[in-house]
This record gives C-alpha cells, sequence and structure tokens, in this order.
C-alpha cells in the first residue's frame, strides 16, 4: 500500500508540472535530519533521525484568480520519513521502516470576505499552543515536545514520554470545513466542522506594543466521534525591539473517568533572536495525561540560520516522572532543516 501511495505521489508530480508555465503551481518541501544520544537511564545508544517536530515532506501548491475577486487554491503536502523521531526508544537500534502520512488534502477560497477551505488540513486551533517568537519552534522544542520524542520509554518502566506528556494542542489535522474571517483590527476568528460531528473554534491575535510586539491565541475543540475528547488550550508571546522573548503555553481537556481530574499541561518559554541565531529555554509539566501521574520536560534550543536554505540546529532535552523507580531521560541531538 505504502508503494502505491509513493507511485501516485509521484504521478501526481509528473502530472502537474507541465501547468507550472501556465499558472501558480509549486513544488516545494524540505528534508530534516538529524543525530541523537538518547539516554533514559538504563540503555543510551546514538539514534539517527528523521525529526519529527518538522518532518520530511513535500507538498504542491497553487493559486489562482477567478477574476470575481475571489482567489481559488489548494494545498497538497504528504510527510515521507525514515526512522521518525517519534518512534525512537533508547534500547532500540534497528531501521523503522518509512512511514508515508497525508498532512494536507485542501481547497480553498479567499477574498474580502475571509477564507473557506475544504478537505483534511489544519483544524481551526490547531497551532493554537505554539504561538511563540523563539525562532526554535519545531526544530529543538515547543509545547508538545512529546511529538519528537514520544516513543522514548522511562528507564526502568515500560511507560513512554507520549502516555504522560502532551501539550493538548487541539484535533491537529483532519477532514473539515474551515472558515477563517478577514482580520477584525489585531483579530482574526476561526471556525469548523468535520468527520464525525467533530468542531473547532479559536481567536487568534497579533499587535504591535511600543517597540516590541505580541500575539497570541485560545481555542477549544470537541472530537464528538471519539469519546471524550473535549478541551481549550492557547498560547501568548511577546519579543521586544532587542530580540528577547518569552511565551507561555497551557492546555487542558476533560477527564474520560467521571469525577477523575483533568488532563492538563503548561509550559513556559524564554528566547533571545539576533541575527542569524536564535536560542531559548523551556520549563513544563504535564499532569494526569495518565491518571495520577506528572511529568516534567527542560528544553534548551539553537538555530542558525547563517547558511541560505538551511537552518542548522542543537538542543537537549529531558523528560522527569514520578513513577516509583523511574529513571530520567536525557537527549543530546544536532541536525539540519533544509527547505525547498
Amino acid at each position: 500500500m505504502k508503494k502505491l501511495i509513493l507511485l501516485a505521489t509521484i504521478a501526481a508530480l509528473m502530472a502537474v508540472a507541465p501547468l507550472a508555465s501556465n499558472a501558480d503551481v509549486k513544488l516545494s518541501g524540505q528534508v530534516n535530519r538529524m543525530v541523537a544520544q538518547v539516554d533514559n537511564g538504563v540503555d543510551s545508544e546514538i539514534q539517527h533521525l528523521d525529526n519529527n517536530g518538522s518532518g520530511t515532506r513535500f507538498r504542491l501548491t497553487g493559486e489562482t484568480d477567478s477574476g470575481t475577486g475571489i482567489m481559488v487554491g489548494f494545498n497538497w503536502e504528504t510527510q515521507y520519513q525514515s526512522n521518525s523521531s517519534g518512534s525512537v526508544d533508547a534500547g532500540t537500534l534497528n531501521d523503522f521502516a518509512d512511514t508515508i502520512s497525508s498532512r494536507k488534502r485542501d481547497l480553498y477560497l479567499k477574498g474580502g470576505f475571509g477564507k473557506v477551505s475544504l478537505g483534511q488540513g489544519d483544524g481551526a486551533a490547531n497551532g493554537i499552543t505554539e504561538m511563540e517568537y523563539t525562532g526554535t519552534t519545531y526544530l529543538t522544542g515547543y509545547a508538545s515536545p512529546n511529538d519528537i520524542w514520544g516513543g522514548v520509554t522511562f528507564g526502568n518502566t515500560t511507560t513512554k514520554v507520549g502516555a504522560v506528556y502532551t501539550g493538548f494542542d487541539a484535533l491537529s489535522r483532519n477532514d473539515r470545513l474551515r472558515y477563517d474571517s478577514p482580520k477584525l483590527g489585531p483579530v482574526t476568528l476561526s471556525v469548523d466542522t468535520g468527520q464525525g460531528g467533530k468542531t473547532e473554534m479559536a481567536v487568534r491575535f497579533s499587535t504591535a506594543i511600543g517597540d516590541g510586539k505580541l500575539k497570541g491565541g485560545v481555542g477549544t475543540w470537541d472530537q464528538k466521534d471519539a469519546g471524550t475528547n473535549k478541551g481549550t488550550s492557547g498560547s501568548i508571546a511577546y519579543m521586544d525591539a532587542s530580540g528577547f522573548n518569552g511565551a507561555i503555553s497551557f492546555g487542558s481537556k476533560d477527564a474520560t473517568t467521571a469525577g477523575a481530574p483533568d488532563p492538563s499541561s503548561t509550559m513556559f518559554a524564554v528566547g533571545y533572536v539576533t541575527g542569524e541565531h536564535s536560542i531559548s529555554l523551556r520549563l513544563g509539566t504535564a499532569d494526569d495525561v495518565t491518571a495520577g501521574v506528572s511529568a516534567d520536560s527542560t528544553g534548551f534550543g539553537y538555530v542558525n540560520r547563517s547558511i541560505k536554505g538551511a537552518e542548522l540546529y542543537a538542543g537537549y532535552q529531558m523528560f522527569e516522572v514520578d513513577i516509583a523507580g523511574a529513571d530520567d531521560i536525557s537527549i543530546l541531538f544536532g541536525g539540519v532543516r533544509v527547505k525547498f
């Protein structure tokens, strides 16, 4: 099946390529590879990975003017990873099978009324916990570090990071009908409805404050066909003219068991951006993702953009969990993302 998907992808690329001279159709994407020393207190190895925070992918996008003041476009994006960091574990050195995943199969109309999107794409609240100015987002960490390292097991346990830590960033990408309002001053409103009756809503804003800038947002979601998956999350970030910046993200969802505490998470980030350099420090905690368990996250990241078209990065990530006998996880890593 994966081979069929890949063959269909190549055929689609070849089919649309001749259209590029007559319409605004573009091929773009990225390759993101890294090397990591993964240590869970029991096992420690060097791993060669695809960074799942912003995985290797390619996309076709296109847009045309309908002649009525309405722009018509599409976004067709596929992720293709080898050895995803989201699947790696200390003590496991095998090459994981290539993973192909559909990210976006999206059509849209946009004009003075805003934007209407139809198909598989970002939900209205996707990314709502990830609004920041650090310049290291997705490469070395963000509100959901479990996206990058969720498969790593705490030493002397069978518990993985992804079982006890999440940033509660709504419902990610899905099949939906989404509406985004035109900018209302500094504010944009988004809402969608999708497969199984799921709904998402979000409010985002961005504005200048003196010599600095501020942005943030809050969103809600309800995945009605998947049991209890209903919650609220958001983030707010500020950067001053010097390049110093900070961000706070938060999220929670309704507990799946009546009377149980609602799972929640919070992350604080501080950073500094100067020229081609970005650094950040993150401290996060998640409670009751697994009932009665708390997990802490500490991350440091650096990104260098001095080579045109490439981002070189390095980072350190640590996870702690309050399970008796569990060893801490520590990960030292470095890599490069090249966009085309």
